[in-house]
């Protein structure tokens, strides 16, 4: 028979005589219930000594916990402050973005509608309208105010109708100073 460690419980390993059947133990008795201790201690006893040392240590403990609680806890925000605020620059940022890619496709299409309806580039950017359709409109009644309508007006210069060059080999020494009178020689020619 062997004895096990753990409890009282017998290991049986056969007493070598022929008996097979271990030996019957009875099981353990479980411990009585605990009784709570009274809520009030009796009257009778006067209280042990207040151990105050442990108390303040496990208070002073206590508070550098809650302390270092606080002070993460405030870093933890502060740090999610600051990402949604970069996050709000990035958000800010893009927007901004998207204003300026806005514009610069409008003034595109400005430049092209111009260009289509024949209106100088410098009046391109009198276009109004959000899409080339409104812009189209738009040119249309800007060019009723830019073609003059049939009427006097200066007419363009053709060929030929402009002073002709001097021709120096049939002309005096004096026709010539005459002519050439305050210009220069290859105004004349």
């Amino acid at each position: 028979m062997l004895f096990n460690l753990f409890g009282p419980r017998i290991l049986w390993q056969g007493d070598g005589g022929g008996s097979a059947d271990p030996p019957k133990v009875d099981p353990p008795k479980a411990d009585p219930p605990a009784t709570p201790p009274p809520a009030t201690p009796p009257a009778s006893d006067p209280p042990g000594p207040v151990p105050y040392d442990r108390f303040k240590e496990v208070n002073d403990a206590l508070k550098t916990a809650n302390d270092r609680l606080a002070k993460l806890e405030a870093d933890q925000r502060a740090a999610a402050d600051k990402d949604a605020e970069a996050q709000g620059k990035w958000e800010e940022l893009a927007k901004q973005r998207e204003v300026e890619l806005k514009t610069e496709k409008l003034a595109r299409i400005r430049l092209e509608v111009a260009a289509k309806k024949g209106i100088p580039a410098d009046l391109a950017g009198r276009l109004t309208g959000e899409t080339a359709e409104d812009m189209e409109k738009d040119a249309d009644t800007l060019l009723q105010f830019l073609k003059p309508a049939t009427g006097p007006g200066v007419p363009p210069a053709g060929k030929g109708q402009g002073a002709k060059p001097l021709d120096f080999s049939t002309m005096t020494p004096e026709e010539i100073r005459k002519a050439s009178k305050g210009k220069a020689v290859t105004d004349l020619v």
